[in-house]
């Protein structure tokens, strides 16, 4: 009797151990379940890199082109804003170029647009002036290079001096008022004012 309670007990002890086995597996198979349904629907994962995420999958830098140089170029050399010249330039989407996009691609052309197109204009009236013989082109160019100024309308020019009419004209008649104020206190009187006389009181 004694064996036989020995194999009952034994036989009991070891169907204990297979039914904790199976209900662990279980329980673990419930886990993942929960797992998996709470990793579907949790927001997904964001990760900062150096330098911020880039906008959209796949975004390729600004690339600029030989004819959107010149186009800025040359908007710089007419006098456009940088907000006027970014109208002018778009990126792949169709869209505007942003101010910062502009001054960091077309740095050279920004500097260089004016200066060139004084350069060209300026060359161009030369060769009109000299190759052409264009008067008008030749005095706007002594004018303003060579700081050439027309002489008075009013000035007359002999032979060794020249004297301005205007001046001359007032510094005679300043002259004349002095002669008058002499010959007047010479002879008791006093002026109010230039050009009028008064007679002296006598007291």
């Amino acid at each position: 009797m004694a064996g036989i309670k020995g194999k009952s007990g034994g036989a009991r002890r070891g169907a204990g151990r297979k039914s904790n086995g199976w209900h662990a597996e279980i329980k673990s198979r419930e886990d993942k379940i929960k797992r998996r349904k709470a990793n579907q629907y949790a927001p997904p994962r964001v990760t900062e890199t150096v330098g911020g995420a880039r906008e959209g999958p796949g975004r390729k830098a600004f690339a600029p082109t030989s004819a959107q140089r010149n186009i800025v170029e040359k908007a710089a050399a007419f006098g456009l804003t940088h907000n006027q010249i970014c109208l002018l330039i778009q990126k792949s989407n169709g869209e505007p170029i942003e101010r910062t996009t502009l001054t960091k691609y077309f740095q050279a052309e920004l500097g260089a647009g004016k200066p060139k197109a004084i350069a060209t204009v300026a060359g161009a009236l030369y060769n009109n002036a000299v190759a052409r013989n264009n008067v008008t082109a030749q005095m706007y160019f002594l004018s303003r290079v060579a700081k050439w100024t027309d002489a008075p309308a009013t000035t007359i020019v002999d032979q060794h001096v020249t004297v301005d009419v205007e001046a001359h004209a007032a510094a005679e008649e300043i002259l004349a008022e002095l002669d008058r104020r002499r010959a007047a206190r010479e002879a008791g009187t006093d002026f109010t004012r230039i050009g009028e006389v008064k007679p002296a009181t006598t007291h």
